[in-house]
């Protein structure tokens, strides 16, 4: 069923008997790929929407694009399934709604960092940052989400933002990395994670005016780049090795060619012989 979801050809009759099964992982896995629809079918609509279990009610709300106000009145778990399961969420209204969730204690300290870590951890969400934009309008959406959710770890509790600093990207498809302005206001903490992720604006910050780094992090960045040159150095050799290795590939061919060639001349010419003197 997972691949007929997947591929959206899932049929009727056995969307309908999944979407009726007692185990509300199956439930939850046909209403993702169904799109069950309030128009088309509104008694079924309703008992999937009033589910007993988060997390059909969660995929019921992942089906469209994500507006962070529709979390608001939802459970923790339920938040949780939305997001984890979502193939797209208004990314600014998100970064918006974590800062001001823990502004107003709407949300826990322990929640906006089970959301968040949904968040990135979940590819459709951001896979689309590293693309090249198509447009202008597109670049400004990609650099304005992507400044959205890295200024979240300024403005946040470092075990919110931890897992941004850790695994989201650094930079957009158009090479937009993250502001310096933001970069000037990070955690010690989050500055070593960035470091050692080798975050190209923070390695040359910290390069131009070491006097502004705690001692840890000039020592941090220090040691990434003597780990990056001498990776640089390894993969100089390599490249070095590979090329010698298909020259060698190419002498080899041609010296295999030249015997063939010598070859088929030695043998040619024997038969000449034995054809004058045989």
């Amino acid at each position: 069923m997972l691949y007929l979801i997947k591929n959206g050809s899932i049929p009727d009759n056995l969307k309908v008997k999944a979407l009726k099964d007692s185990n509300p992982i199956i439930r939850m896995l046909a209403v993702k790929g169904s799109h069950i629809s309030e128009k088309d079918a509104p008694e079924l609509y309703t008992d999937l929407k009033d589910d007993e279990s988060p997390f059909v009610r969660a995929a019921m709300h992942a089906c469209f694009i994500i507006d962070p106000e529709a979390l608001i009145p939802l459970s923790h778990i339920e938040r949780l399934g939305v997001i984890a399961l979502s193939e797209g969420i208004y990314e600014v209204e998100f970064a918006k709604f974590i800062f001001e969730g823990l502004q107003n204690n709407l949300i826990s300290e322990n929640e906006a960092t089970q959301l968040i870590v949904e968040f990135v951890r979940n590819p459709n969400l951001h896979k689309g940052i590293e693309d090249k934009a198509y447009d202008g309008f597109d670049w400004h959406t990609k650099k304005e989400t992507f400044e959205a959710i890295w200024n979240l770890t300024t403005c946040t509790p470092h075990s919110v933002h931890y897992i941004i600093a850790a695994e989201y990207p650094l930079k957009t498809g158009n090479n937009d990395t993250i502001p310096r302005k933001f970069l000037k206001q990070m955690s010690k903490d989050t500055l070593k994670i960035l470091v050692w992720r080798g975050c190209e604006p923070l390695l040359e910050l910290i390069e131009k005016n070491p006097e502004l780094y705690d001692k840890e992090i000039k020592e941090e960045a220090l040691s990434f780049k003597e780990i990056d040159d001498k990776f640089n150095k390894f993969k100089k050799k390599s490249r070095e090795l590979e090329e010698l290795f298909i020259e060698l590939n190419e002498l080899r061919s041609e010296i295999n060619e030249r015997l063939d060639t010598l070859s088929e001349q030695i043998t040619e010419l024997k038969s000449r012989r034995r054809g004058l003197f045989g």
